[in-house]
């Protein structure tokens, strides 16, 4: 259920350095972000903002009903589907109460929600989500 993004020229960056940040070892997924530290800085404009890194008070049930949008190049269940087009989708947040209960429903996917996670998706109409390999990107 992603959208293309319009086709726009690009900027290559190198990576400094990847830190790898402390886990618990039998939790990974978990901590599925990372962050690079770029050799050079990158020149803020239209394109390029600063991404702001959330406080505490975002926590919870902060980010409920608020639209994100969240964006990749994974894979769609579509056999024709390019992998090298961004694509994008908006989805609104959801607790991790309801996220938890929706899981709970499904024998397939019961699984138990973690605090340090973030559900998003349209819990009514379905059928829209991050592509595979794409879960745990950025929003």
């Amino acid at each position: 259920a992603y959208e293309s993004m319009p086709s726009l020229v690009g900027s290559e960056m190198c990576i400094r350095d990847s830190p790898l940040y402390a886990q618990s070892p039998h939790r990974i997924k978990e901590y599925d972000f990372s962050i690079l530290h770029l050799k050079k800085p990158v020149e803020f404009g239209p394109r390029a903002v600063p991404a702001c890194l959330p406080t505490s008070k975002h926590g919870g049930d902060f980010l409920a009903g608020k639209i994100l949008t969240t964006s990749g190049w994974g894979r769609t269940g579509n056999e024709t589907h390019d992998m090298s087009k961004l694509r994008f989708v908006k989805l609104p947040g959801v607790t991790n109460a309801e996220c938890q209960k929706l899981y709970s429903a499904d024998p397939e996917y019961n699984r138990t929600i973690q605090a340090v996670e973030l559900c998003a998706g349209d819990t009514d109409a379905g059928g829209k989500d991050a592509c595979q390999g794409d879960s745990g990107g950025n929003i």
